[in-house]
């Protein structure tokens, strides 16, 4: 049996200067394409030209439509993003993933330049009740995981992978203490753990009743899913509004790929151009945020 692992960086590195990231980034050539660093600075600085609405952005490197809908009488926001690059979909969290810590969520989206951003998988509260996975931005922190948790992995390739009911034989680990990730061959950019999921290759999944992650009451519901090569939705629901099921079965409805539930209620934000579309006066303060960014390295403003 594998140990469980306890996996750091110093705090130089988690502080890497956000200029220096972005002029990193700016000084990729057209020939290899635009990437973001695969650390934790921020996406490029925004053109406020590009979005048409708050609801919809467009740049060379990233396109993002939202939309509110309605399944049945429930409302719910869809959010879709097509990226050029996988380092375009990133993680951000409060202070740092060794040090458990909140922020709001608009200014975490507002310090990462997101075109569009939600919550992440709150890391940190995890660990009591069912484990924990922290693999961000190419970095294993955290490797604790009981068997009661699906595990997401988001590869280079930018693709979705679910390992269910993951433990430490099951989920990838370093091959050194400190070394990258693989997962059938892929170097995995981040890992998630709140789960559970909800869609694989296009069907919904059956949900088990679970009351640690509120299986069974109506509430806001938020789930990060692909769509496709570099295809993305965020799908948040109105407060008050869906069982787990019943969200697993709408986001199969909706013709998405992968869908991985993430920490709703009161917890679930999301964001375009620094607006929440899923206003909540008592949305909680958050431990990281799930974005996605701009590699186009046009003037901001």
């Amino acid at each position: 049996m594998r140990k469980l692992c306890l996996l750091t960086l110093t705090a130089a590195l988690l502080l890497t200067s956000f200029a220096a990231a972005e002029s990193t980034a700016a000084a990729l050539t057209e020939q290899n394409g635009y990437a973001l660093p695969l650390d934790f600075s921020p996406g490029m600085k925004l053109n406020k030209g590009n979005y048409n609405t708050k609801m919809h952005y467009e740049d060379p490197t990233i396109r993002m439509d939202t939309r509110e809908e309605k399944y049945g009488d429930v409302k719910y926001w869809m959010a879709e993003v097509e990226i050029q690059d996988p380092t375009q979909l990133r993680t951000m969290p409060a202070y740092s993933f060794t040090r458990s810590s909140t922020a709001e969520g608009s200014r975490l989206s507002r310090r990462a330049n997101a075109v569009l951003a939600c919550n992440g998988d709150y890391w940190w509260r995890d660990v009591q009740w069912k484990g924990n996975y922290v693999l961000r931005q190419g970095v294993l922190y955290m490797a604790s995981l009981t068997g009661e948790t699906d595990l997401l992995l988001v590869d280079e390739e930018g693709d979705f992978h679910i390992i269910p009911k993951a433990t430490p034989e099951t989920a990838p680990m370093p091959e050194t203490e400190e070394g990258p990730v693989y997962y059938e061959g892929k170097r995995i950019y981040n890992g998630f753990c709140f789960g559970p999921a909800l869609v694989i290759d296009g069907k919904a999944l059956t949900i088990e009743p679970n009351e640690k992650i509120v299986t069974e009451k109506k509430m806001a519901r938020m789930a990060l899913c692909q769509l496709g090569k570099l295809r993305y939705a965020i799908v948040c629901s109105y407060k008050g509004s869906m069982q787990l099921q019943e969200f697993a079965d709408m986001l199969a409805s909706l013709g998405v790929q992968t869908a991985y539930n993430l920490d709703g209620g009161n917890s679930a934000m999301l964001m375009t151009n620094s607006s929440m579309m899923n206003y909540n006066p008592t949305t909680r303060e958050l431990s990281d945020i799930i974005y996605f960014a701009s590699a186009w390295p046009g003037e901001g403003n």
